[in-house]
């Protein structure tokens, strides 16, 4: 994984946060997890 990926990912992982998802659970987590990939394809394959 880039330098840059990794950083865009921890990006969104915080607005994730600031969105309201948590990642205390493993449910959450994975949710949140998703979330981050979710928009990082959409980041990078724009």
């Amino acid at each position: 994984m880039s330098f840059e990926h990794e950083l865009h990912r921890v990006i969104f992982h915080g607005a994730l946060h600031l969105c309201g998802f948590k990642d205390k659970t493993k449910k959450e987590e994975d949710k949140m997890r998703a979330k981050e990939n979710e928009y990082l394809h959409l980041y990078f394959e724009a």
